[in-house]
């Protein structure tokens, strides 16, 4: 009887026990939250378990980290492209780490300067969000790739410079999203709605390389913007839209160029291992009317320009193409 008696107490205090554990793993909030992006652009919040392996994984180096998702579904994270990747099908989604501070500007719009045009080149929105994830984290130096070449991002000091430390150090900065010109199309309603912030950038980059249109997708859909007339059309079903740029807000003498040529990128050997708050949510707006189905975002096209590691390339004005889910 009284090894019983011993044997449910002992029970009772497990119980209690692993009661406190839960408990204490639902109330516990993580400075920083970890999100893949939908469909519809909308943004989706991973687990504290899965934040948290996510946050250890980028401060420690890895490169990628594998989750167990809704239905037993195994991804995979992999940070160099900050994307999520379905391992049964392939499919692919944008991630990224945020501040839990509803005051914080979150953005992924990253830029290197140029030395010799003092142009300011646009590194792609992965790497964009990647740098971003670094701040956010306070895990600084981080390297990057770019083609054949290594640089080392000093994130706090907006620097950057050759990974074999050689040649000259070159700026960097960080632009929010207030810092762009306001771009947005008429609904059939005859009201203004706002393009998400990284087609804003497209269409900034292909008009000032020169170019006379530019091309992103959609949800499934594919939409050329004519800046001659100012009209998106959407090339599967020829309906049109109106296009205005208003309020333009970046210095005029930013040039605004993109590089999409980073092919890898990774915290650097020093991390530090406390975490900033917070962010601001993406807003979400379909630029058209038609139906759209489901699409995987994927990077844009764009020409070679890179940071030299002994004197500074030109760099050349992108293309209009792109490849974009709005937020």
């Amino acid at each position: 009887m009284a090894t019983s008696r011993n044997r449910r107490k002992r029970n009772r205090g497990q119980r209690d026990s692993e009661d406190d554990s839960v408990t204490a793993s639902k109330t516990a909030s993580p400075s920083v939250q970890w999100e893949w992006e939908t469909d519809m652009g909308a943004w989706q919040s991973y687990s504290y378990d899965m934040a948290t392996k996510l946050t250890d994984g980028f401060l420690n180096r890895a490169s990628h980290i594998d989750l167990v998702i809704a239905a037993g579904r195994k991804v995979r994270v992999e940070f160099a492209k900050m994307c999520q990747i379905n391992m049964t099908t392939g499919w692919q989604r944008n991630v990224r780490c945020i501040p839990l501070d509803p005051t914080y500007q979150y953005s992924q719009f990253w830029q290197w300067q140029d030395f010799d045009s003092k142009s300011w080149v646009l590194f792609d929105s992965a790497l964009g969000r990647f740098l971003e994830a670094a701040m956010v984290l306070k895990a600084s130096p981080v390297e990057v790739a770019i083609e054949t070449n290594t640089f080392e991002v000093d994130v706090p000091g907006m620097t950057l410079r050759p990974g074999d430390g050689k040649g000259r150090t070159q700026s960097v900065r960080r632009l929010a999203p207030d810092d762009l010109p306001k771009w947005e199309w008429e609904n059939e309603h005859g009201n203004w709605v706002s393009y998400a912030d990284q087609i804003m950038f497209l269409f900034e980059s292909a008009k000032d390389s020169g170019d006379s249109t530019c091309t992103f997708k959609h949800n499934g859909n594919s939409y050329k913007v004519y800046f001659d007339r100012m009209e998106q059309k959407n090339e599967r079903t020829r309906v049109t839209r109106k296009v205005r740029r208003t309020s333009p807000r970046t210095p005029s003498n930013v040039v605004l160029e993109r590089s999409d040529n980073v092919v890898s990128s990774q915290p650097s050997t020093s991390q530090a291992s406390s975490s900033q708050p917070s962010t601001s949510q993406a807003s979400s707006s379909q630029p058209s009317t038609s139906q759209a189905s489901s699409s995987q975002p994927s990077t844009s096209q764009a020409s070679s320009s890179q940071p030299s590691t002994s004197q500074a390339s030109s760099s050349q004005p992108s293309t209009s193409q792109a490849s974009s889910s709005q937020p």
